[in-house]
């Protein structure tokens, strides 16, 4: 009867452990979550929606001079989308080994490109990304605003 008990409690406590250890390793993931600003004038708020991260416009701080739509984007048929509210960051996973967001995407409206995104280091105020699209690649810092 002793060892039965002691076998329920045994099973009980590892997976409790097996959870605590599971969120964990979600709640360090989700340290990017917030908002930024670009060195180019937007506001951007990263947000998480089955384990991937995306990120959307939120603000405009004179970014190109002022514009509010996505003239310079691609396809004609979008340059009258306002850039309020656009998500512009989409995909990214957090890769615990690396300690890094990988495999995303992000649509740069001031040029009308898309390239490939990783998130490299996050710090109290600022996190280091990478752009890159062929063989080329770009560090940005982006200031952290919350």
């Amino acid at each position: 009867m002793k060892t039965m008990k002691m076998y329920h409690i045994t099973i009980f406590l590892v997976v409790i452990l097996l959870l605590t250890i599971s969120a964990l390793k979600a709640q360090h993931g989700d340290i990017i979550l917030g908002n930024y600003l670009m060195p180019n004038g937007l506001e951007v708020k990263i947000f998480k929606i089955d384990n991937k991260y995306h990120g959307k416009i939120v603000a405009l701080y004179d970014f190109a001079n002022g514009e509010i739509y996505d003239v310079e984007n691609p396809d004609e048929s979008k340059r009258k989308e306002r850039l309020v509210g656009k998500v512009i960051i989409w995909n990214l996973v957090y890769d615990e080994q690396k300690n890094r967001w990988i495999e995303g995407r992000m649509y740069g409206p001031d040029k009308g490109i898309t390239v490939d995104l990783e998130i490299l280091q996050v710090n109290k105020n600022t996190i280091l990304i990478e752009g890159s699209k062929y063989f080329f690649s770009k560090e940005m810092e982006w200031k952290r605003l919350n």
